[in-house]
């Protein structure tokens, strides 16, 4: 299999997150600034159209019911080994 990062995202972690883990839209944030977001008062800027941005991209933040950050997803294409 030789998914894209955006293909792998779509096709195994988005319905792995929603179907088999359980997880509701509200506490998945996806392609979160990790430079302009503020966690400290929970605001998560997320990343704008295609093309360099200023700042590195976090896939996923899995969220708590507070907004607090619980997990970290970084996703990659399919054909790279961890």
């Amino acid at each position: 299999m030789d998914l894209s990062e955006k293909e792998t995202r779509e096709k195994i972690i988005d319905p792995w997150l929603i179907g088999d883990a359980g997880w509701k839209e509200e506490y998945i944030r996806r392609e979160v600034n990790s430079v302009k977001s503020d966690f400290k008062i929970k605001r998560y800027q997320i990343k704008k159209g295609e093309g360099k941005e200023e700042g590195r991209f976090i896939d996923y933040i899995l969220l708590d019911e507070h907004k607090n950050p619980l997990a970290i997803i970084e996703a990659k294409k399919f054909s790279l080994d961890a």
